[in-house]
């Protein structure tokens, strides 16, 4: 609900300061941050899957090949298990669990997925 927030108040903002042309400034940067947070959400559950498979196999490659053919469309089955292990190991922090999967050995995908 949050990101649909920022883009209202974005959208108001940008075409009171600049009229017709401010709202289709706006337009490129609304999509530029939405496909940035899609990206973060999907490489904490990269990062999430990475280390149950790391656990499960031992194996780095077999790890990161698992975590990085994941795509947004089937990470939401893997949502709440990963919101439940940052909670239960970093106290919540999403970040923490990315570092500690690249400290593991994580590569992850860049944001235009290469």
């Amino acid at each position: 609900m949050g990101i649909w927030i920022i883009g209202v108040v974005g959208a108001i903002t940008f075409t009171a300061v600049g009229g017709g042309g401010g709202f289709l400034l706006f337009i490129p940067c609304y999509m530029l941050f939405w496909k940035y947070t899609s990206y973060r959400g999907l490489l904490f559950i990269r990062a999430f899957l990475f280390l149950k498979t790391l656990g499960e196999t031992g194996d780095s490659a077999t790890a990161n090949m698992k975590a990085n053919a994941l795509t947004s469309q089937y990470a939401y089955f893997y949502g709440a298990e990963a919101v439940h292990f940052a909670n239960k190991v970093h106290n919540g922090r999403n970040l923490a669990v990315i570092d500690m999967a690249e400290s593991l050995g994580f590569q992850k995908k860049n944001i235009f997925g290469l």
